[in-house]
């Protein structure tokens, strides 16, 4: 079972790619505690915001691809909190199972670095975005036809077989589609 904020959001702006918009999940609980977080109601369980649901991952994925299908969608966002932090694991990885085979395209947020994914053998995702939020590197995240800036410039994302794409500001290719840098 997972916390989740709910209802989901629909974004632009957090799939890595210049023509797709996404399902954002929120997931409740993260183990990094980031200096200027900025979800930081979803980093403990104990202080539970309103608007939030248990689910068991049959009926995340249910909930997710109900909310694709009502936004024409087929990209999924899971952010929060953090996805791979504590009880929420188990559950990630048998949802991100059950939408690989039904070819949805999951871009996960995360505070892990790529070693720990690479140890854990996350699987199912298209995107992976790692490492801590960093108030040090703080940048202001934005995206255009050519470029998507993540919130932290030491931030980086991966594809699904771990190959570095980019870190801090991600550029696309002529398709819109991420570019390895």
């Amino acid at each position: 079972m997972v916390i989740i904020k709910y209802p989901f959001s629909v974004s632009f702006s957090d799939y890595p790619d210049n023509h797709s918009h996404a399902v954002v999940v929120y997931f409740l609980g993260c183990d990094h505690y980031c200096k200027g977080c900025h979800n930081p109601e979803l980093q403990n369980n104990a202080n539970r915001p309103n608007g939030l649901i248990t689910l068991h991952h049959y009926e995340l994925y249910n909930e997710i691809v109900r909310e694709c299908n009502k936004h024409h969608t087929n990209k999924v966002v899971f952010s929060g909190g953090d996805c791979l932090s504590g009880d929420n694991m188990t559950t990630t990885q048998a949802v991100l199972s059950l939408l690989k085979n039904s070819y949805h395209d999951v871009c996960v947020y995360t505070g892990y670095n790529v070693e720990h994914l690479i140890t854990i053998s996350l699987c199912g995702f298209k995107y992976v975005k790692t490492n801590k939020y960093d108030i040090n590197f703080k940048q202001i995240p934005s995206k255009n036809d050519r470029f998507m800036t993540l919130a932290s410039a030491n931030q980086c994302l991966y594809d699904e077989y771990f190959t570095h794409i980019g870190t801090g500001t991600i550029y696309f290719d002529e398709y819109g589609d991420p570019k390895y840098v």
